[in-house]
């Protein structure tokens, strides 16, 4: 009984046991940080960026290019949430946001009127109300 127990063990080890410790976990943390953003690459990049040059109790405008479905935007406007903790996210589609503090597009989008830029990278902008 326990020789037939021994060999059904050896039996199903597998090399890859090993490889586990001995992987690169720096690069499997990368890879699942940016997971839930896969769909809207530099997404993740973007807002840590802004959240650094974004007081909190702003209120931003979260937009992206017109060309951008609903269901892309919803996906995107919820991944935002993580990263902007602390900040007032308003969606595109409210009708009367009321004051909106700054502006956070991603994926090249121009400011509106009465907004100054303030950051931009290839991911996409911020740009601040000018008094």
């Amino acid at each position: 009984m326990l020789l037939a127990l021994i060999a059904m063990a050896v039996g199903a080890f597998q090399p890859f046991y090993l490889t586990g410790w001995r992987q690169d976990w720096s690069t499997v943390e990368a890879m699942l940080t940016e997971l839930p953003f896969r769909k809207v690459p530099g997404l993740r990049s973007l807002c840590v960026e802004a959240d650094r040059r974004i007081p909190a109790g702003a209120r931003v405008l979260f937009a992206m290019p017109p060309d951008v479905s609903v269901e892309g935007y919803d996906y995107a406007f919820g991944r935002a949430h993580y990263l902007l903790a602390g900040k007032e996210l308003v969606p595109r589609s409210q009708r009367s946001p009321g004051r909106i503090d700054y502006v956070l597009c991603w994926n090249r989008c121009a400011p509106p009127p009465g907004f100054a830029l303030v950051w931009e990278s290839r991911e996409g902008s911020l740009a601040r109300r000018t008094p």
